[in-house]
């Protein structure tokens, strides 16, 4: 696991990290680990995985957590996602009434690469096809845009209620996303 960063905006938080052990986990990609519907989302397919998986990702979703006031509840839910070429994810959050839940994204692709004359060049533009985007508006009217470029094992995770979304994707590309009850053990 490389040194996770914590980022933190009024009430809102972000935890960047990575899960080595990613590997282990792109069996969900294959037909026999769903657990539930196929839909398709913005020219991309995404399935509901079986809770079963809760052990697994909560794993994940505690060593990216560790040293920080956020602490794993219960999963709510988690699905995979595959993108196709133009795939993306409009700015949207997960949920309405509930602001103790946060959404863990895992990546399995490389970020990808932007033409600058004949060479590829290693993406450095934020808003590059592919990344992830998260929103962290303030209470003065202003706010914050973060962004993530996928990389394999790059793990991700933000209060389901913030506004994320994805820049649409030149190639196909794999994430597998979960949303967990959360507390803090500060008071």
């Amino acid at each position: 696991m490389i040194e996770m960063k914590f980022y933190k905006e009024e009430k809102l938080w972000i935890a960047d990290s990575s899960y080595e052990d990613y590997k282990k986990l792109k069996f969900v990609f294959g037909t026999s680990a769903v657990g539930g519907p196929t839909f398709w989302h913005e020219n991309g397919q995404s399935t509901n995985l079986p809770m079963e998986m809760e052990g697994e990702l909560r794993t994940v979703a505690e060593q990216v957590l560790e040293g920080t006031p956020i602490k794993v509840g219960q999963m709510n839910s988690a699905w995979i996602r595959e993108y196709g070429p133009g795939g993306f994810s409009r700015c949207h959050h997960h949920t309405k009434k509930n602001h103790g839940v946060f959404t863990m994204c895992i990546y399995f692709d490389e970020a990808e690469q932007e033409h600058e004359g004949d060479e590829l060049s290693p993406v450095i533009n934020r808003h590059a096809p592919g990344n992830l985007y998260c929103v962290l508006p303030r209470s003065n009217q202003t706010a914050i845009c973060r962004t993530f470029a996928p990389a394999p094992g790059r793990v991700v995770i933000f209060p389901a209620t913030m506004f994320h979304g994805t820049v649409p994707c030149r190639k196909s590309r794999k994430v597998l996303v979960a949303d967990f009850h959360w507390y803090s053990d500060k008071k």
